[in-house]
């Protein structure tokens, strides 16, 4: 049964007026049915076809008020709070960015790290309007550009080829973790334990993710991206029926604790001896931060020393503000860290969507663990490594993923009234 033009014509401006663009097609198609379904029911009752069809459009109402019932569904909700703390961590960036320019007395060095925020807010604003979905239909795509990021990161290191890279400030590892992340949370979001295939596929992607990681010789984030993966599999096992499947449960989590240990017990032996002998520079910033004033500069004289560790290695850059305007800085970061973490455990609890969750989970641990383990490695209480603390770091260009990681999450939460496109049969409904 067709309908006739003035039908369409209908259709098509409720469908234009709709702000969120992925829902237009299927609204029209079930806003199609309704007409054809009320159509039919006036035939049967003895009316003609085009009064019928009339009648049909009348009892959907006005399309202007139809439009307006889904925008109001499908409207994004900002979470300003976050947006404030997301401004808050690339303040104290530009900061440490200007204070060490200052110290190398270069402006160029300043125009390059502005231009990373730059592009990062750029990259940030596009993906938050985005429909973050969409990642789901090419995960294995972003798992595929990972590895190969990750593989170009291990040629480079094996080659001796870096300099590119660190006069630069970017990090691969960093960017095929972040990578990783997003593929894991879909290759989760996806699995079905009574498909045997599908099983296969992730724990095989999982497996060769780690190795790839394993091989780029930076432990700190392969402690990070397991920690993430045992996360994610026990929030993922949580959902299926536990009875059921609770046998996979245990076995899953031991066998990624299993490969934790082992690593840090054999393969980077390095890790437990550094535990009990903490290395010189490491002891040398905890000096300096034990020396430091609560406000203003530290009156410690700076050395050739102090100076490389804190040009060369931005794991320290934490401690460096520290010595420049004093331990109240350093409590208000831990502060804004410790309130980003409890916003991305709010928005977690907010958003519905399956897929949401685990990449709220999956992105808001990547920022949280690398802060807790640079953290307390500064403090004495771990010495297993150092890692950059995420936005305080003048590594600069590593600020584009960790400000892409707040924007998704931001996103998310944003779109946490967004009805599952099997429940836009309800939203017509409660439109019309």
């Amino acid at each position: 049964m067709n309908i006739s033009k003035d039908s369409q014509e209908f259709l098509e401006n409720i469908c234009d007026n709709i702000k969120y663009s992925p829902i237009r097609e299927s609204v029209k198609n079930e806003l199609y049915e309704h007409i054809l379904e009320g159509k039919k029911n006036y035939i049967d009752m003895g009316v003609n076809n085009e009064e019928a069809e009339k009648l049909a459009l009348e009892d959907l109402g006005a399309p202007n008020e139809i439009s307006k019932s889904f925008n109001k569904v499908y409207k994004r909700k900002l979470d300003w709070k976050m947006l404030i703390i997301f401004i808050l961590l690339t303040l104290i960036n530009i900061l440490l960015v200007t204070s060490v320019a200052s110290e190398v007395g270069s402006k160029q060095y300043i125009y390059r790290n502005i231009a990373y925020i730059i592009i990062g807010f750029i990259i940030s604003i596009l993906l938050y309007f985005s429909n973050y979905k969409k990642m789901q239909k090419i995960y294995i795509g972003i798992w595929i550009l990972g590895v190969l990021i990750n593989i170009s990161n291990i040629y480079l290191y094996n080659n001796d080829k870096f300099d590119v890279l660190n006069n630069l400030h970017i990090n691969l590892n960093l960017i095929s973790t972040f990578l990783y992340i997003i593929s894991f949370s879909s290759f989760m979001n996806n699995l079905n334990i009574n498909d045997k295939k599908n099983l296969v596929i992730c724990t095989t992607f999982t497996a060769l993710s780690i190795l790839l990681i394993y091989l780029s010789n930076d432990s700190m984030l392969l402690i990070t991206t397991l920690i993430i993966y045992m996360i994610l599999s026990i929030i993922k096992i949580s959902t299926l029926d536990i009875k059921k499947y609770k046998k996979f449960v245990i076995p899953i989590i031991l066998v990624i604790l299993t490969i934790t240990i082992l690593n840090v017990a054999f393969a980077k032996p390095h890790l437990l001896l550094r535990m009990l002998n903490p290395d010189l520079e490491l002891s040398y910033m905890q000096d300096r931060l034990n020396n430091s004033k609560i406000i203003g500069t530290s009156d410690m004289e700076k050395n050739i020393d102090t100076n490389y560790y804190y040009m060369n290695f931005s794991n320290y850059s934490f401690v460096y503000l520290i010595e420049q305007y004093g331990k109240i800085l350093g409590i208000f970061i831990v502060i804004v860290f410790t309130l980003l973490a409890i916003k991305i455990i709010f928005s977690y609890k907010a958003v519905k969507d399956g897929y949401g969750k685990l990449l709220i989970i999956g992105l808001g641990s990547f920022i949280f663990i690398q802060s807790i383990l640079n953290l307390f490695t500064i403090l004495g209480i771990i010495n297993i490594g150092i890692t950059n603390m995420p936005f305080i770091t003048h590594d600069s260009a590593n600020i584009i993923i960790y400000m892409i990681s707040i924007a998704l999450i931001l996103s998310i939460y944003g779109q946490k009234n967004f009805y599952e496109a099997d429940k836009l049969k309800y939203n017509c409904k409660q439109a019309v």
